[in-house]
């Protein structure tokens, strides 16, 4: 397995368990703070699907040769 192959695997496996992770918490769980000052659980759950939004974004236009903002 070559080095871009491992960090994929790892990439993927962080997702799946991010993934668990998050579909465990139930709305009392979302609702209660987060390590983050200010922020609660859900506040986290929402950035990082908004970040992925965006990371997907920029990947599909540069796909297509274009630039992409986040």
């Amino acid at each position: 397995m070559t080095s871009i192959e491992m960090e994929l695997k790892r990439v993927r496996d962080s997702s799946a368990r991010l993934m668990m992770t998050g579909t465990a918490l139930d709305e009392f769980a979302l609702r209660s703070p987060s390590l983050l000052p200010g922020w609660s659980r859900a506040h986290v759950v929402v950035h990082l699907s908004r970040n992925a939004d965006a990371q997907l974004r920029m990947i599909d236009a540069a796909v297509r040769g274009e630039h992409s903002e986040q």
